[in-house]
């Protein structure tokens, strides 16, 4: 089943062009989407580069997770031994 774009904008679609050419006026389609990229994008930064920084976030973000899971998992086997050999008594 191929996919085929459709011409008719939805009653929001409709609606958000309205505000676009309220607040910008009626401006070029080029002048547009440059209005619309995102702050963090630099004008000569490709989208392929954009992708990668938001990957390599992406992965500094998984390996802190990492670390403090691996942080809390290790306390609480900590906390577990020496509760199981009468170390510490939690009184609860």
């Amino acid at each position: 089943m191929a996919i085929t774009e459709s011409k008719k904008q939805s009653d929001i679609e409709k609606r958000l062009q309205l505000l676009r050419q309220q607040v910008y006026g009626k401006e070029s389609e080029k002048l547009r989407m440059t209005q619309l990229k995102p702050a963090n994008q630099k004008a000569g930064e490709s989208a392929v580069e954009s992708f990668r920084s938001d990957t390599a976030y992406l992965h500094q973000d998984l390996f802190k997770i990492l670390i403090l899971s691996s942080l809390a998992i290790g306390i609480q086997l900590i906390l577990f031994i020496l509760t199981r050999n009468h170390i510490l008594n939690l009184f609860f």
